[in-house]
C-alpha cells in the first residue's frame, strides 16, 4: 500500500528474559506487517528479549524501573510515546499493564493490556492490588487473556467487563495471518 499511513504501535513488557509473555511480544513485534505498522518496544532492562528484537531490526527503548508506583518511569514512558507518536500501546504482564493504562489515559491513547497469568487475588504480595486492577480494567480499551479458563476469575473476582475481555492463545504463529487492524 504505497502512500498509506503507518500506525505507530508501542509494545511494552516489564520483563525481558525468556518466557511466554516475552515470546508473544517478540512474535508480535516481528510478525505484524511492517507495511502497516511502525513497531517500537519499551523494556526495563536489556536481556534476551532486547537482543532478539535488535536482531530483527525492531527499535527498543530501555527505560529502567525498579519499584512499584514509579512515577519517573511513567513520565519517561509518556515522553517516549510522544517522541514516537504512538497511536496504540499494547502491554504485557500486570505491572506493565498498569503503567500502560495510566500512560494511555494521560495521552488519550488506546491501550490493549494482555494478562498472561491467572487473576491475582486480594491478599497476595502485590501492593494496592485492588486499585491497580481497577485502573487497568477502567483505563484499558481491551484486555487480552491468554486462555479461556481465565475469563471467569477476571469477571467474577476482578470485576472486569466481559465485553472488554478477549482470548488470544499463547503460541499462535502469526506468519500469513490476515490483518487484524480493524479489531484494534
Amino acid at each position: 500500500m504505497p502512500g498509506s499511513k503507518k500506525y505507530n504501535i508501542l509494545l511494552y513488557t516489564e520483563t525481558s528474559g525468556i518466557g511466554g509473555a516475552e515470546k508473544v511480544l517478540l512474535d508480535l513485534a516481528t510478525n505484524l506487517g511492517r507495511e502497516l505498522y511502525n513497531i517500537h518496544v519499551v523494556l526495563h532492562r536489556s536481556r534476551w528479549l532486547h537482543e532478539q528484537l535488535e536482531k530483527n531490526g525492531i527499535p527498543v527503548e530501555i527505560i529502567p524501573s525498579r519499584k512499584s508506583w514509579d512515577i519517573r518511569f511513567i513520565r519517561n514512558l509518556i515522553k517516549h510515546c510522544k517522541k514516537i507518536q504512538a497511536e496504540l500501546i499494547h502491554s504485557h504482564l500486570f505491572g506493565a499493564n498498569l503503567y500502560a493504562s495510566l500512560t494511555g489515559r494521560v495521552l488519550r491513547l488506546p491501550v490493549i493490556a494482555t494478562m498472561h497469568n491467572e487473576y491475582v487475588m486480594p491478599g497476595s504480595h502485590v501492593r494496592y492490588l485492588g486499585l491497580k486492577n481497577y485502573l487497568i480494567r477502567k483505563l484499558s480499551r481491551k484486555i487480552v487473556l491468554v486462555a479461556d479458563y481465565m475469563k471467569e476469575d477476571y469477571v467474577k473476582k476482578g470485576h472486569y467487563s466481559p465485553d472488554k475481555l478477549r482470548t488470544i492463545y499463547n503460541g499462535i504463529v502469526m506468519k500469513n495471518t490476515p490483518s487484524f487492524q480493524e479489531k484494534l
